[in-house]
């Protein structure tokens, strides 16, 4: 997982527009996802997504470190 902050897409999960400065792309399948919403929906594997070790696509279900 991880995002380059020229990057913009539109979150696999709530629709808006993610850039490198709130979510993150999946290095496998290309889904966008807001930081926030992969927290809320309890994606991170710790309390926050810049602390966290492991992410995980809700749409591939692949798991890697976010940015």
């Amino acid at each position: 997982m991880g995002i380059l902050s020229s990057e913009t897409g539109q979150c696999e999960l709530c629709g808006g527009k993610v850039s490198g400065k709130n979510g993150q792309k999946c290095a496998d399948c290309g889904a966008y996802i807001h930081d926030q919403c992969l927290k809320e929906r309890g994606l991170v594997d710790s309390g926050g997504i810049l602390s966290s070790t492991k992410v995980k696509c809700p749409r591939c279900q692949n798991v890697g470190k976010p940015r």
